[in-house]
This record gives structure tokens, sequence and C-alpha cells, in this order.
């Protein structure tokens, strides 16, 4: 047999695995809403008709699966917030676009977001003082953050690291209660834009902010 003929079923059976595994992440996901964040493999097997030995499988083990859904859920956050676009470019409008499109995500499915942070917090860390984004998740988004406020200085990437972890937290908070996701959004958006840098050649926050009216979600 020609190498052509194994190399045409190889990429078959890849895709094959690539689109299964994608099913049983979307029945994972159906299993932990339906189940609770504490869903056991038993559990999620039942739910979705799928055997144990074919989730080891394809997930090793339980915290395999934990891992194969943290890469989704970090693959659909940086998603979410790139097509999230502000009215203009001040510093409010885009915290409070990337701020909404986040807490919106974990409000879809509050157990779902809570599977899936142990991972996400495991698998990658926020660059460190006045590191610049590396390659990261979170270096990712902060990256985004700084790119949107036209922030380059280390203390200013310094500056998004925090208000990305301020965001996290506010939002972990909020979930336990989730209520007027504008409101939230706005308030939290405010608190961050208090506290922006100011790139050179904009005026600061607090300037802004005393010849301007105030912009309402």
């Amino acid at each position: 047999m020609s190498s052509t003929g194994r190399d045409g079923r190889a990429t078959r059976w890849d895709s094959h695995r690539r689109e299964r595994r994608r099913e049983l992440l979307r029945a994972v996901r159906a299993a932990i809403a339906a189940f609770g964040e504490d869903v056991t493999m038993e559990q999620i097997s039942q739910y979705s008709g799928t055997s144990k030995p074919v989730l080891y499988r394809y997930f090793g083990d339980r915290r395999g699966l934990r891992l194969a859904m943290g890469e989704w859920a970090m693959s659909t956050i940086r998603r979410r917030l790139q097509e999230a676009e502000a009215p203009d470019s001040s510093p409010r409008a885009v915290l409070y676009a990337m701020i909404s499109a986040y807490a919106e995500l974990a409000a879809a499915g509050p157990d779902v977001y809570r599977f899936c942070n142990p991972a996400v917090a495991a698998t990658d860390e926020p660059p460190s003082g006045d590191e610049a984004p590396g390659g990261g998740f979170f270096a990712d988004i902060t990256g985004l953050l700084c790119e949107r406020l036209g922030l380059t200085e280390p203390t200013e990437v310094l500056w998004g690291c925090g208000a990305i972890g301020f965001v996290r937290a506010a939002t972990d908070q909020w979930l336990h209660a989730p209520a007027d996701l504008p409101a939230f959004a706005g308030r939290v958006a405010d608190w961050l834009a208090a506290s922006a840098p100011a790139p050179a050649g904009r005026p600061t926050h607090a300037h802004a902010t005393a010849t301007s009216p105030r912009r309402t979600p």
C-alpha cells in the first residue's frame, strides 16, 4: 500500500478523533451543568451515554478531563474577549466591553466556569513584576487589554496584570448571586478606569472625567 493511502487514513482518523473529542467535551459541559462542578466520571458516563473506558481513552482521568475543559475555557474566553468591541477607545468603554463579555460567559454556565477554573489557574500564570506579556493565557489577555488601551511601559503592563486578576476575583464573587450584569460590569469598569494609567499624549482619567459627561453602559 502506498504511503499516500496510509497518510490519507491517518488524516481521516485524526479528524475523527478531534471531532469525537469535541463531542465528548460538549457532553461533559452538559453533565457539569446537570450535576454541578463536583460531577464524577460515573455521572458523566451515565449522562452522556458514553462508557467510562472511552472517557479514559480520550482524557486519561478526571484531572486530564479538567485540563481539557480548561483548554476549552481558555480558548473560548480568548475568542469572546477578542470579539468584545467598545464604542470608543476610552479606558472605561474598553474595560466595560471586556468585563461584560467575561462575566456573561461565566454566568451562562457557573458550574462549568468553576469546574474549569482550577485548570485555567494551574496551566498558566500571569506575568510577574514588570515582565512584558509572554505567550500564556493570562499574558494573552493582559496583552489584549494593554493593546486596546495603548499601554506599553512596564508599569502600565503591571497595572494590566492587576486589572485582569481583579476582574477574575470580582466575577468569582459576583457569581455567588449573579444579578444585573450591566451594573456589575459598569461598577468594576469604573473602579479600574479610575486607576488606569494614561499613555503619553492621552489625558489622565481624572482629567477626562472632569471635562466630559459620565458614560453609561
